[in-house]
């Protein structure tokens, strides 16, 4: 642009001199020549100007070109970028009810099998692996069961018998022998066993604490289409004297927010007067681990 400017200069000057130098030749009237010369001058200015505005308008047409295109580009990258998010969070929406789906269904299902209970309290492998290794005592969950004597020994026959249950409060305290993991369990029992004030009888104690040892023998009885469990224990009835207590749960496969089971115990214990005697009963427990 600029040469364009020094080219217009030069023939403003040059013209004239030019068109003065060839009237001095041909003899024409300077006013003529200058006035020739000046008009050939605006012309080429006027060229010169029209071909700068040219230059301007192109350059001006191709930096909107350039922004438009800019535009539209940016503004369909901002459309595929909204785009595949939604469809990253539809997706995700989708895997979510998919795993919620199948974590309810593998829940339904081990609830229909027996495996996944509050009965027994043996689900959980990281509690396990802690019982196993003496690891803190951590209060897993509590049982509440109860029912009737099915036998009596003979020495309770001249007591009248009522209901029997008690209180098992599950801990994460335990040992392994073999391939069986034991928890300790701390059990409060209770056995109707009454007499009349007349009979002459002792009064049979009532309460019993017994430290227990529970098991779960699912794998073992893997026959028994429901989740089992085994316990041992010894306590101490006061007014009685010293006593053991056995048995086992099963549990029932119902999907519920506590297990419940049948429970049965096989309960040996002093009487008053030292000897021995027994019960056996069998009842429902209902368990909720913490």
């Amino acid at each position: 642009m600029m040469n364009k400017n020094y080219i217009t200069r030069y023939l403003i000057l040059v013209l004239p001199l030019l068109f003065i130098n060839l009237n001095a030749q041909d003899q024409v009237d300077p006013l003529e020549a200058a006035r020739l010369a000046n008009s050939a001058a605006e012309k080429a200015q006027a060229e010169a100007d029209a071909a700068t505005d040219a230059a301007i308008q192109a350059a001006a047409e191709k930096a909107a070109s350039e922004a438009r295109s800019n535009a539209v580009q940016a503004k369909e990258d901002e459309k595929a970028r909204k785009l595949a998010e939604a469809e990253a969070a539809e997706e995700a929406e989708y895997d979510a009810i998919a795993k919620t789906a199948s974590d309810e269904a593998k829940r339904k299902i081990a609830m229909e099998l027996g495996l996944d209970d509050d009965f027994s309290d043996f689900d959980d492998d990281a509690e396990l692996e802690e019982a196993s290794s003496g690891g803190g005592f951590t209060v897993l969950g509590f049982t509440l069961n109860g029912g009737l004597p099915i036998y009596s020994a003979a020495f309770l026959n001249s007591y009248s018998a009522g209901v029997t249950g008690g209180l098992t409060i599950h801990t994460s305290y335990g040992f392994n022998v073999g391939s069986l993991a034991f928890l300790t369990d701390l059990n409060v029992l209770y056995v109707d066993y009454g007499v009349d004030d007349d009979s002459g009888l002792d009064e049979f104690g009532n309460l019993g604490v017994f430290a227990q040892f529970r098991t779960n023998t699912s794998e073992i009885l893997s026959f028994i289409p429901a989740e089992t469990s085994l316990h041992l224990g010894v306590g101490f009835l006061p007014g009685n004297g010293a006593g053991f207590n056995a048995g086992g749960g099963l549990a029932l496969p119902l999907n519920l927010p506590v297990g419940i089971g049948i429970v049965g115990n096989a309960t040996i214990s002093q009487t008053p007067d030292g000897q021995l005697t027994g019960w056996l009963s069998a009842g429902l427990g209902i368990s909720k681990s913490l």
